[in-house]
C-alpha cells in the first residue's frame, strides 16, 4: 500500500474540498494519506496536481460513489467523511493508532465520533460514547439488533477487510443504514466497533430540511429504512443476513441517481 489511510469522500460540495484537504494534513499529521473524491461535480483546480488526491466522476447514489472510491484506494486503511464538516487536528492519526493498538486491527473498526449542530455548534454531551450504542436510538431498537452492538456512521478500518466483507450494500442509496449493516456484520463476525476517544469532525445541521426537497431524506424514507427494517426487524431475518456480501454490488446500481438527477 502507498498510504496509511485513504479517505473516501462521496460529495457534492466541491467548494469545500480544498479546505478539507488542508484540514486532513493537520489531522493525519503522523501518517501519510490520500483523499479519493467520487462525485458528479468537478475536482477544484487547487487539488488537480496533488499526488495524494484521486478523483472519479460518477453520477450514482452516494453509496455507489463510496464503494467505487474504495476500489482505487491505495491506503492500508480506509475511512469516510462528509464534505460538509470540519476535521479536527490530530484526530485521524489518533484513530489510526487506536486501531493499530487494538486486539485485532484487521477485523476491528473505529467509529469516528463527531458532533452535529446548526452552524457547527453542538452540545458534545448529546454525542457521548453511548450515542454509538445501537439501541440508544429508537429506530434501531429492533429484534434483530443485539443489545451490545455499536454503530459507526463514520468509520476507519482495514481496506482489505472492507473488501473481504463486501463493503457497504449499495442497495441502500445513502450511506447511513448500510453503515449500520456493515457494523452489525462485523460484530457478528467477532470484530469490535471501537469508539474514538475524541471527536474527529464537527458537522453542520439544517434544522428545517423538507423531505420533498431532499434526495437524501427521500432515499431514507422511501428505500433505505424499509430495506433495513426488512433485514433487522426480526431475529430470524437478521440471523440469515450474510456476513460477507458481494463487493461488486455497486455495479448493479444505476449510473445516474434519479433522486438528484431527474
Amino acid at each position: 500500500m502507498d498510504y496509511t489511510l485513504s479517505l473516501l469522500i462521496s460529495g457534492i460540495r466541491n467548494e469545500n474540498w480544498p479546505k478539507l484537504y488542508e484540514q486532513m494534513k493537520k489531522s493525519c499529521n503522523r501518517h501519510n494519506f490520500e483523499i479519493v473524491f467520487c462525485s458528479p461535480y468537478e475536482l477544484p483546480k487547487d487539488l488537480e496536481n496533488l499526488s495524494n488526491v484521486q478523483y472519479i466522476n460518477d453520477f450514482g447514489s452516494p453509496s455507489r460513489c463510496v464503494q467505487i472510491a474504495s476500489t482505487v484506494a491505495k491506503g492500508k486503511y480506509i475511512a469516510i467523511a462528509s464534505d460538509d464538516g470540519i476535521i479536527h487536528e490530530n484526530t485521524f492519526s489518533n484513530a489510526i493508532d487506536l486501531l493499530e493498538n487494538s486486539n485485532d486491527s484487521y477485523k476491528n473498526i473505529v467509529a469516528l465520533r463527531y458532533t452535529e449542530g446548526q452552524n457547527f455548534v453542538a452540545d458534545s454531551n448529546n454525542f457521548s460514547p453511548k450515542y454509538w450504542r445501537a439501541k440508544y436510538h429508537g429506530d434501531l431498537r429492533l429484534e434483530g439488533i443485539e443489545d451490545d452492538w455499536n454503530i459507526c456512521l463514520m468509520f476507519l478500518m482495514n481496506t482489505e477487510r472492507y473488501k473481504e466483507i463486501g463493503g457497504i450494500d449499495c442497495r441502500f442509496e445513502h450511506y447511513n443504514c448500510n453503515l449500520h449493516d456493515l457494523a452489525f456484520r462485523t460484530q457478528k463476525d467477532n470484530g469490535k466497533i471501537l469508539i474514538s476517544e475524541e471527536f474527529v469532525m464537527a458537522h453542520d445541521w439544517e434544522p428545517h430540511r423538507n423531505v420533498n426537497n431532499s434526495p437524501i431524506l427521500q432515499a431514507y424514507f422511501l428505500n433505505d429504512k424499509p430495506l433495513f427494517d426488512s433485514i433487522y426487524s426480526s431475529r430470524v431475518s437478521a440471523i440469515h443476513r450474510p456476513i460477507k456480501i458481494d463487493y461488486d454490488n455497486w455495479k448493479l446500481q444505476p449510473y445516474k441517481w434519479s433522486r438528484r438527477f431527474n
